[in-house]
């Protein structure tokens, strides 16, 4: 018998609970209010639910056993994902943050069974993802 296991990273989609990031922000965007981003340098790989879904589907069809990260393999700064929804709702100046603040997170997962053994790529980067999802506020 096989078996394996996807393991996700940083995740956004539609309809996330309110209290998830991107939702946080998105709201905030929503209503013109500020949000202050506490960690604009900690570096994170979020991917969009739409891949980490087909992500899955190949995985599942696959005979690969043992762990599969379901990634991007690539990282984005917390400020620069926020200023992209900010930027794609067509708003201005409501996402504060000190840009001296320290990174003290850097998550980035190997994607390399996922993309070289499972034969998956991510359909939709950050910026598409995040469309997508901005233009459900």
């Amino acid at each position: 018998m096989s078996f394996c296991w996807g393991r996700i990273f940083y995740v956004f989609g539609h309809n996330e609970n309110p209290s998830r990031l991107t939702a946080k922000i998105l709201n905030c965007l929503a209503n013109d209010t500020v949000f202050d981003l506490g960690a604009p340098n900690n570096k994170l790989d979020y991917m969009y639910t739409k891949d980490i879904a087909r992500g899955f589907v190949e995985l599942v069809k696959s005979n690969y056993d043992g762990s599969v990260n379901i990634c991007t393999g690539n990282g984005i700064l917390l400020k620069d994902y926020a200023l992209k929804m900010q930027e794609i709702m067509g708003k201005k100046g409501l996402i504060t943050f000190d840009p001296e603040k320290p990174s003290n997170l850097n998550v980035i997962g190997d994607n390399s069974i996922l993309k070289n053994i499972i034969g998956f790529t991510p359909k939709y980067s950050v910026e598409d993802g995040l469309r997508e999802v901005c233009s459900k506020y």
